[in-house]
């Protein structure tokens, strides 16, 4: 069994708490990570609606032509085209609240701004300070917001023995 030590030391590193962790067991968010998600998908919901009436303001009210009209049209569609199916997901994570869980060994990819944990080829971002308390190559259960990648818990776990060796 994993100690509580260590979990603590997890969560404290990677700022959630054992409730956070309590409530992702059993596949729901918490008050505080659903406040946070619904924060995540209140703000890009807000810069998509703003990119949109922006893009709308240009079409209807600008009186571009020639060469800056193609130019602030297809910079326009461009970015709403990137940006909308974004911060669709993160409004409908936000509806769901749904929470998926991954479990196997960890691959912790860092770079300086943040690292990326793959845990049965499931990849979440996470903080850069993971790799303080986060060991790669042990296995772990991973918890995660349903319809995007974003990280809510994470906690270690006793390798499951192969069979015939819990014999020994």
């Amino acid at each position: 069994m994993v100690s509580a030590v260590r979990v603590e030391q997890v969560a404290s590193v990677l700022e959630f708490t054992l409730d956070d962790l309590a409530r992702n067991r059993v596949g729901k968010l918490s008050s505080h990570q659903v406040w946070m998600v619904t924060k995540w998908a209140l703000v890009q919901g807000g810069i998509a609606l703003l990119l949109l009436f922006g893009v709308a303001a240009m079409i209807f009210g600008a009186g571009l032509t020639g060469f800056r009209r193609v130019a602030f049209y297809s910079l326009g569609f461009l970015s709403l085209a990137i940006y909308l199916p974004s911060a669709g997901l993160f409004v409908v994570a936000a509806v769901a609240r749904r929470v998926d869980v991954h479990e196997g060994t960890l691959d912790l990819h860092g770079t300086g701004r943040g690292s990326v944990a793959v845990v049965d080829s499931h990849r979440v971002i996470i903080s850069w300070e993971a790799a303080k308390v986060l060991k790669s190559g042990e296995c772990y259960r991973i918890y995660g917001l349903g319809y995007s990648n974003e990280f809510l818990s994470i906690e270690p776990v006793s390798p499951v023995p192969a069979s015939g060796e819990e014999d020994r």
